[in-house]
């Protein structure tokens, strides 16, 4: 038995030529499948996907045949051309993706591929002019920890947690699943960057973001370009085999949480929207949580007692923990008035998210001219929760320095960036919630995303809530207010789970979406499986 995947950009001469194919042609045959999927939004291209089990012999016959009988049926020189081309290429990489590894050469391609893991996450931390020393990453470490943190209060092992490491090299996407006795599965597939960077594009954009979203949004810039139109039913399959291949998703069931070492711009993809089990299966939030970790240090760190700071957020209750607030802080609206900010609409909604979810937390919120940027820094290290509903943005070219959330600065710039936040020193490791947009995006390193979320992280928070777009001001006011409420819930794996049931909720309400639910991410670690979490609101008694 073996299984390969093919995701690949194919170019053609003039965009007249691809129309004459059906807006998505299907052939089947015994041992596998061809889709080509047409995008007519994408000028002078076509997006494919080849999906094989069982004889790679037969699998690669199927293909030739498929795309023999596509040549035929085309009416264009072009198409000609484009799939004799493709007779020769599709089959040499499902060769080369189905060899045969043994369980030793897979040992030695995992353990070399962490370390080269860790020499490209040393050079992202470089781009933001700090130094990182690799770790002991190795198989049996990840293995050992991921036990670990899966233990019940009795030092059980409990099933329901997986890692998912991701890994990019030779346009090839490698996926390793993790559970609590080691490796569990393996699969790669070839895939260049631009096709990962188009896939995202594509799929943003099928969701009608700005359409939808109309005015009323927390981001500051809206000149995205829009040639990039797929709809939603194809792009989200698509990507849910790019992401989750069969060897994957056929390990994923029982598992109720799910960590992931991200690559490139795997962490700007909504997940939460992602099918792993198919278009009448649901939704990877429906089934379990998932979070995005820093990098495998701070997942190491997790489970050491103490080792962050994490274990004295947590005072253990009956048969399971409270997360106690220190210092916690809540921005909304603030005015923006300074030399930065000035011209900046005003957030109503944000204001008023601000002041609910000061009045769920019992604090005293800063609004409008309270939430001045100097004060607020000087609170930011000693809390353990901080809370910014405000204007965001992203700047890809240079992230550090021009992205940032807005706040307000009299006599100065409002603007916090992320250089001045990963200067900082978060004493309580806080969880963070970014409740503005593009917070999650930014600049696209080998290792990941460099911007807003990963500063944060960096400082030391524990956890941080992202966004992946401009999100709506009033229906973001009503999801976060949902997930500080059932951050006062008692579950595990806390927040990422708060989150998802936060999510699962606001989901039920009748016509809603998906942009709005599925803009939202967890950056970091969940506190590890010790017993559920709540939130203990600052003058609330035992």
């Amino acid at each position: 038995m073996s299984s390969c995947w093919l995701v690949g950009l194919i170019s053609a001469k003039r965009r007249t030529q691809v129309r004459v194919l059906s807006p998505l042609l299907n052939l089947k045959a015994t041992q596998g499948s061809l889709f080509l999927l047409f995008q007519p939004y994408i000028p002078g291209s076509l997006l494919l996907s080849a999906t094989f089990s069982g004889d790679i012999h037969a699998a690669v016959k199927t293909v030739y045949e498929s795309i023999t009988r596509i040549s035929n049926m085309g009416q264009q020189k072009t198409f000609c051309l484009l799939f004799s081309f493709m007779k020769v290429a599709l089959p040499i990489m499902l060769m080369l993706a189905s060899q045969f590894v043994t369980s030793a050469q897979q040992n030695e391609i995992l353990n070399r591929q962490l370390k080269t893991y860790e020499v490209k996450f040393k050079n992202l931390m470089a781009t933001r002019g700090l130094s990182y020393h690799e770790g002991r990453v190795n198989k049996n470490k990840i293995a050992d920890v991921v036990r670990e943190y899966g233990e019940d209060l009795e030092g059980n092992p409990q099933s329901t947690v997986g890692l998912l490491f991701y890994h990019f090299e030779r346009d090839t996407l490698y996926h390793w699943l993790f559970n609590v006795e080691g490796l569990e599965a393996t699969s790669y597939l070839p895939v260049t960057i631009d096709s990962l960077i188009t896939l995202e594009n594509t799929l943003k954009f099928s969701l009608s973001i700005d359409e939808k979203l109309n005015q009323s949004n927390r981001s500051i810039i809206k000149n995205q370009n829009k040639k990039f139109r797929l709809r939603t039913f194809q792009s989200v399959p698509l990507i849910s085999e790019i992401f989750f291949p069969p060897a994957i998703v056929e390990k994923l069931s029982g598992k109720r949480h799910l960590i992931i070492l991200p690559i490139l711009n795997v962490s700007s993809f909504p997940f939460a929207l992602l099918k792993p089990w198919g278009e009448n299966n649901g939704t990877l939030i429906d089934s379990l949580s998932y979070s995005f970790s820093h990098n495998f240090t701070q997942f190491f760190q997790s489970v050491e007692s103490n080792a962050m700071g994490y274990d004295l957020n947590y005072t253990k209750k009956n048969e399971g923990y409270q997360f106690r607030l220190k210092d916690p802080l809540v921005c909304g609206n603030p005015a923006f008035i300074d030399s930065c900010t000035n011209g900046l609409p005003p957030l109503p909604g944000a204001e008023n998210e601000a002041l609910r979810v000061a009045d769920m937390l019992q604090l005293t919120p800063l609004i409008n001219t309270a939430a001045i940027k100097d004060s607020i820094i000087s609170r930011m290290h000693e809390s353990n929760f901080i809370y910014f509903a405000t204007h965001g943005w992203a700047d890809p070219e240079s992230p550090l320095d021009n992205s940032f959330i807005a706040l307000s600065q009299p006599n100065g710039c409002g603007y916090l960036t992320p250089r001045e936040i990963q200067s900082m020193d978060f004493t309580h490791k806080p969880i963070v919630i970014l409740s503005a947009c593009q917070t999650g995006l930014g600049m696209i390193h080998e290792a990941g995303i460099v911007g807003l979320a990963r500063s944060f992280l960096k400082a030391g928070a524990q956890s941080v809530m992202m966004s992946l777009w401009n999100v709506n001001d009033s229906e973001t006011e009503k999801l976060m207010n949902l997930f500080v409420r059932e951050l006062q819930n008692p579950h595990p794996f806390f927040p990422a789970e708060h989150w998802r049931q936060a999510v699962l909720k606001y989901k039920k309400e009748k016509g809603i979406e998906p942009v709005n639910w599925s803009a939202f991410q967890n950056f970091g670690v969940p506190y590890r499986l010790l017993g559920p979490v709540e939130l203990i609101p600052l003058q609330k008694k035992d």
